[in-house]
């Protein structure tokens, strides 16, 4: 079984076709922005995904997928998920791609408490929310020249239009004028089958 792994990952580099399959670590930062509000958060934390796809000589095309965990002040398990379609050019002289990518799915959740009136006395409330409509795009690029592995920068932006929140036993959902800003570096072992 590892002979068999040494040989795909060996001769992986050195195909021109075929089946894309690249996994996906790295670190963003960005901004959380309720346009609603006229309020922002900075946010930061670890992405993980992969793109599967086609590849053929120069060119990628496929879905790609990425979820990543931020720490947000005053928020706690803030979360997104992403899931979209690429395109990608990669330049064999001087070891670029260039991608662009437009998100389909874009979701976020995270908890929180809030300072609210009931039946006249102030109490915190413990709440989860999460967005139900979201979509965005994706641009970046990443050096190819290293063996079994690319780094990448890319900039991703989402907006969203409904969210739901679930407290005290109840649920509501009410549209929103949001929008999540996030630079990220990562590292990805493209692999071609």
């Amino acid at each position: 079984m590892f002979f068999l792994m040494m040989l795909l990952l060996c001769t992986a580099q050195y195909s021109h076709a075929g089946l894309l399959l690249e996994p996906v670590l790295g670190y963003s930062s960005g901004e959380i922005l309720d346009n609603d509000e006229m309020a922002k958060d900075s946010l930061s934390g670890l992405s993980y995904g992969g793109r599967i796809g086609y590849q053929h000589s120069q060119y990628q095309i496929g879905f790609d997928y990425l979820r990543s965990s931020y720490q947000v002040d005053e928020m706690d398990d803030f979360s997104s998920q992403e899931a979209g379609i690429f395109v990608a050019y990669i330049s064999p002289e001087n070891h670029v791609r260039a991608y662009l990518g437009y998100m389909i799915y874009s979701a976020i959740k995270f908890s929180a408490s809030a300072n609210v009136e009931v039946d006249g006395n102030n109490v915190y409330v413990d709440f989860d929310a999460k967005t139900t409509k979201g979509s965005g795009f994706k641009v970046g690029v990443g050096y190819t020249g290293l063996p079994y592995v690319n780094i990448n920068l890319e900039y991703r932006r989402s907006t969203f239009s409904e969210y739901e929140i679930e407290a005290l036993g109840q649920s509501l959902s009410t549209s929103a004028d949001w929008e999540l800003g996030v630079g990220m570096i990562s590292v990805s072992a493209p692999f071609e089958l």
